[in-house]
Formats: structure tokens, sequence, C-alpha cells
């Protein structure tokens, strides 16, 4: 795949699954009342939490940025999701298919933010 197709690809991606929350500091968090059945959260800490999961096929993730620090949600194979997370935003996506999922946020990777989803 060439570079300009893989960055508009990405970018479709991102704006197809980033959405604002106003509530970004209440208990519930950004990740309430959007359908999720699991939600991982991204912290200051720069970690996810929990980093693992494991879903069956079919099921909701909402990651949700409870810190100040911006974050991504960034597959390791740069293809299957990739979500810019400011402070207080979420990112949603159904994971249809079996599978080992594992992801990192771009900017804290060396600090060894990072994640894995399984759907079995």
């Amino acid at each position: 795949m060439n570079k300009r197709l893989f960055q508009l690809l990405a970018v479709g991606v991102t704006a197809a699954g980033v959405a604002c929350s106003d509530d970004s500091t209440g208990t519930a968090g950004a990740c309430a009342g959007r359908g999720a059945d699991f939600v991982v959260d991204g912290t200051d800490g720069l970690r996810f939490s929990p980093a693992n999961l494991t879903i069956a096929a079919g099921q909701t993730v909402c990651w949700q940025n409870r810190g100040t620090q911006f974050h991504t949600v960034t597959s390791d194979d740069g293809t299957t999701f990739n979500s810019n997370l400011g402070a207080g935003a979420f990112f949603v996506r159904t994971f249809a298919t079996a599978g080992s999922f594992p992801y990192h946020c771009i900017p804290h990777l060396p600090n060894g933010m990072v994640g894995t989803i399984t759907v079995q």
C-alpha cells in the first residue's frame, strides 16, 4: 500500500471513530452511554487500563482519555484502527471477528503504553 493511501485511510478511520465528550471529569467518564461492553482508560500515567482485554466477537470496546495528555489508540499493524484522543475524548470500536489486536499510543510507545484486545 502506498504511503499516501495509508495516510488517507488512517485519517478516514480516525474521523469515523473519534468523538468529543463534555464529561471528561465525571465519574462515569466519556464512555458512559456509548453502548460499550468494555471500557479502557488512557491516563496521564502513560498506561492503558486494563492493558489486556479478552472479549467475545461482536462486543464493543470504548477507549477514553481520562487524563490531560494527548494519546492515540493505534493498532500495531497501522491499518485496523487509529484514533486520536485529546483530553476527555473517546473512541468506540466493535470487534466482529476473532483474533488478537495489539495496539499502542504513538507518542507514549517508548513509555510502554501498549495493550491487546483478544477476541474469541
